[in-house]
């Protein structure tokens, strides 16, 4: 049963950070870009063109496994309403502490409008991505 649980964690981890990873770039990439730009402060070198793909794929790969750990460790999540719920609570609360903490000591927006989005977006991108790895999970708990 162990190994079978690890490579449930692994499977589930590997399916939500490539969904989250599309999500992304549809949600930040395409529908909200044009929004969050006027925003911006541009400073010189702040934006890379392109993407570091290879840490944007790290970073996915990081929440997906936070989300799956919690599903499966702590809160046994097996649907993908549930899922998606913890996901947009987790991510909610993750990305307003963090554009709090940037809001408080960096100067890279006029407004709030780039924040917002990017608060919404996110809570969006993983509510769905938690989605998808609870019915992963559920899927894989069904082969056992």
């Amino acid at each position: 049963m162990g190994r079978k649980k690890y490579i449930r964690i692994l499977v589930a981890t590997l399916v939500g950070s490539i969904t989250i990873f599309l999500l992304g770039y549809l949600i930040f990439g395409i529908l909200l870009a044009p929004y969050t730009k006027i925003g911006e402060i541009h400073y010189q070198g702040l934006r890379k063109d392109p993407p570091d793909f290879l840490l944007l794929m790290l970073k996915n790969i990081v929440q997906a496994f936070l989300l799956v750990y919690l599903f499966e460790y702590v809160a046994r999540i097996r649907t993908f309403l549930s899922a998606m719920k913890v996901g947009a609570i987790v991510m909610f609360l993750t990305t307003l502490s963090l554009n709090l903490s940037l809001l408080s000591i960096m100067n890279l927006n006029n407004g709030y409008i780039t924040n917002i989005l990017d608060i919404v977006g996110e809570t969006v991108r993983m509510a769905l991505g938690g989605g998808v790895m609870g019915t992963v999970l559920a899927l894989m708990d069904k082969g056992e």
